[in-house]
């Protein structure tokens, strides 16, 4: 499932969520163009798994860092998480730009996942 495509990398800034309620764990991919200045790290929601239409979940509110996810990046390539035992409904990846707004660096982020 992709969660971001071509997100530029030149501001603070979080991706959309991915539903994870039935599943035991997932890795997210972020594939990354041009050279950022940031950090990436991940965040999990326990928040009820509604629908608001037919297959879109409701977007959650309350997030959580995911401990020891935080991963700096300054080079393009290819940054990985693999996360086992997530009992929680939705993840997402969250950046940090220190870049003061400089960066022309682009992401495609994507989330791979496995049931128990």
């Amino acid at each position: 499932v992709q969660i971001a495509i071509d997100l530029l990398l030149n501001d603070d800034l979080s991706s959309s969520a991915a539903s994870i309620p039935d599943i035991y764990g997932f890795c997210v991919q972020a594939v990354i163009d041009g050279t950022p200045s940031g950090q990436f790290k991940l965040q999990a929601s326990a928040g009820a798994f509604k629908y608001v239409t037919p297959n879109t979940p409701q977007e959650p509110t309350n997030w959580a860092d995911i401990e020891d996810s935080e991963q700096t990046v300054s080079a393009g390539g290819v940054y990985q998480w693999n996360v086992n035992g997530a009992f929680y409904n939705f993840v997402r990846i969250v950046y940090q730009d220190t870049s003061s707004g400089m960066s022309t660096a682009t992401a495609t982020i994507t989330v791979n996942m496995k049931g128990a």
